[in-house]
């Protein structure tokens, strides 16, 4: 019956946290939200549950130690583990925190379990498991690594398996508290979230392994749960090698801001102030803040002079540290922390009180080139610039030397724009002749050049105080000769030529356009003009009658075999004019005819004509598609 509202509980509960706009100030700890924190063992000298859930906690073996809030329970590693009764079903929605510290790695570490508990071996099935990874084998490659599995097993023998993860890319070391977060969401399903956190940061979930988990939630199962082991079966138990210290278990997923809180419970903001006093005037100090909070940003601010000193640095659960610089007078520092929406100054004032001694100051000014820079009392500055700084002197006080940095301007240097050059031009490159120490790309140390050829050229030179330079890409221009082809149309068609708007052109009737229609057959030609040359294209133009389609075959067998004995052209049309002329190789005329339908048999004068190839040339007129007289020519072979 408890096992059931307990389930009921993880499924209904949650959060109603909403994280606090306004940041932590010195040693001032984070409200932590119990909404349904239904464990939660402080281990300071003694396991009572401070959570919801009416849980009762067993030592043994392990014993109370110094923790990083007050006492925490460390185990040997051998036989030690903590038990909780009755054991806490992990079928819907959880998170486990704890603060961790590791004594030693020598073997896979369990921090919480609930598993169902074997006679002789811990190879039960399991609801879930938080540790430590040691394994060195082959067959674990994520050792010092935080996990969290679901194991089945067959009949409580034989190699486990089921679903497990890892946190990627962190690995744990010994001798130091670590605060692990590991959130749960859908525990029973096969598409469980896995979430891990350690100390302040969130690590990729990696799942290496991926098998059926139901049987691990059977209600059949003698599941029992641990803290700092897996089993009570004496060699089975992977006992922590450490401390455990402030164990919470909520029946819901935390958000950052919540496990951000269960950090800084433990270690909240605080301040380290290292001051330098001494016999001088001048006095400085350094400000250090350890475990700031992530999303905050924190600045200095000296509240005497009503001015921030440097920038702000953002937080992290890290030690972040401010210079107040020189101070020569009795100055009040303070720190502002800001969050969104929210500032707050810190409550700890840092005052500096300068004692009078022999202290001496300096003024000095120094030209320095524009975009060049110096170097005082081992600091990089630019131009402009006034400095501060300071020496020891032999007295042990502070020189202090007060520098302007002048900005000069350089000497005017410029070759103009990236240009091209057609082949066999030049261009002249120069400079104001009054520049001195001139050394150029190639050698010559005149104030100009000539440059022939493609490439990229530079200069440098000086005036009285400083040196310039200036760099210039020369390109090949290199332009495309333009050929227009030959081509043929239909006629009563038209041709658009159009050519690049770049160039200039005279076409064969006197146009200057970069376009021309053509309509006719003939030879044309264009004078082109690009920004290398000027050259003539010619090209010719074909009309076909595309109505009246003729075909002239270019061999025929005359042997009386009934296929290909005769000569003829294939035309579609009736044409209004029609000759065909035959010749030998001679030129001798053999066969001429004036009608369309008639053929030549390969005959002349009663008798066949040698094999061999013969010429034709056909004269024709098609009134319909063209007023003018047209021909074709070619030759036709005789194959007998």
């Amino acid at each position: 019956m408890y096992k059931s509202s307990l389930i009921f509980l993880f499924i209904i509960t949650i959060s109603i946290y909403s994280k606090a706009q306004c940041p932590l100030n010195i040693n001032q700890t984070p409200t932590i939200n119990t909404n349904g924190q239904i464990l939660y063992y402080s281990f300071n000298g003694n396991t009572i549950n401070q959570g919801s859930g009416s849980y009762t906690a067993t030592i043994s073996g392990a014993t109370y130690s110094t923790g990083i809030c007050g006492q925490a329970m460390e185990f040997d590693g051998v036989d030690d583990f903590v038990k909780i009764d009755p054991f806490i079903s992990l079928t819907g929605n959880y998170t486990v925190s704890a603060w961790i510290y590791i004594n030693n790695m020598q073997n896979s570490m369990a921090v919480f379990t609930t598993r169902d508990q074997c006679a002789t071996t811990y190879r039960g099935y399991s609801q879930g498991e938080i540790f430590i990874n040691y394994y060195n084998s082959a067959s674990s490659n994520f050792p010092q690594e935080l996990n969290y599995n679901v194991n089945v097993h067959q009949n409580c023998t034989g190699y486990s398996h089921g679903d497990r993860y890892n946190a990627v890319n962190y690995t744990f070391a010994t001798g130091s508290w670590h605060l692990i977060t590991v959130s749960v969401q859908n525990n029973s399903s096969e598409s469980r979230i896995i979430k891990y956190y350690i100390d302040c940061q969130q690590y990729t979930n990696n799942q290496h392994l991926n098998t059926s988990t139901a049987a691990a939630f059977s209600p059949n199962n003698n599941n029992k749960t641990f803290i700092g082991a897996v089993s009570e079966v004496n060699n089975f138990i992977y006992s922590f090698n450490g401390k455990i210290d402030e164990f919470r278990l909520f029946n819901r997923v935390l958000p950052i801001d919540e496990v951000m809180d269960l950090y800084h419970s433990c270690k909240p903001l605080d301040i380290n102030i290292s001051t330098y006093n001494g016999i001088c005037t001048g006095d400085s100090a350094f400000i250090e803040l350890e475990n700031t909070q992530t999303g905050v940003s924190y600045q200095l601010y000296d509240s005497t002079n009503q001015q921030f000193i440097g920038g702000s640095i953002n937080g992290g659960c890290n030690t972040i540290s401010f210079s107040t610089g020189l101070i020569t007078s009795s100055t009040d520092f303070y720190i502002k922390a800001t969050d969104t929406g929210c500032t707050v100054v810190l409550d700890t004032i840092i005052s500096l009180n300068p004692n009078s001694g022999a202290s001496s100051n300096y003024y000095d000014t120094i030209n320095v080139c524009l975009n060049e820079s110096i170097i005082i009392n081992g600091n990089l500055y630019y131009p402009p610039a006034s400095i501060i700084d300071s020496m020891l002197s032999v007295a042990g006080c502070d020189s202090i030397n007060h520098t302007t940095l002048l900005a000069i301007a350089l000497p005017q240097i410029t070759l103009g724009n990236d240009t091209s050059i057609c082949n066999g031009d030049s261009i002249n490159l120069q400079i104001p002749s009054t520049l001195s120490n001139i050394t150029w790309s190639t050698g010559s140390n005149q104030p100009s050049i000539w440059a022939n050829t493609a490439g990229q050229y530079w200069v440098v030179a000086s005036d009285t105080m400083c040196s310039n330079s200036d760099t210039i890409n020369i390109n090949n221009s290199s332009t495309t000769i333009i050929d227009i082809n030959d081509t043929s149309f239909c006629i009563g068609y038209k041709w658009l030529i159009t050519l690049p708007t770049q160039n200039q052109y005279q076409w064969f009737n006197g146009s200057t356009n970069n376009s021309i229609v053509i309509v006719d057959s003939g030879d044309y030609w264009v004078n082109i003009t690009d920004k290398c040359k000027t050259y003539k294209d010619y090209f010719s133009v074909h009309t076909i009658d595309c109505y009246c389609q003729i075909t002239i075959p270019n061999a025929f067998t005359p042997n009386g075999d009934g296929i290909n004995d005769v000569f003829f052209p294939v035309i579609n049309c009736r044409l209004d004019m029609y000759r065909l002329y035959i010749f030998n190789r001679w030129g001798d005329l053999i066969f001429e005819s004036f009608n369309q339908d008639e053929t030549w048999d390969g005959r002349y004068k009663g008798s066949d004509v040698t094999d061999g190839v013969y010429f034709y040339r056909m004269e024709y007129l098609h009134e319909e598609t063209n007023e003018n007289e047209d021909y074709k020519t070619g030759s036709v072979t005789i194959l007998r």
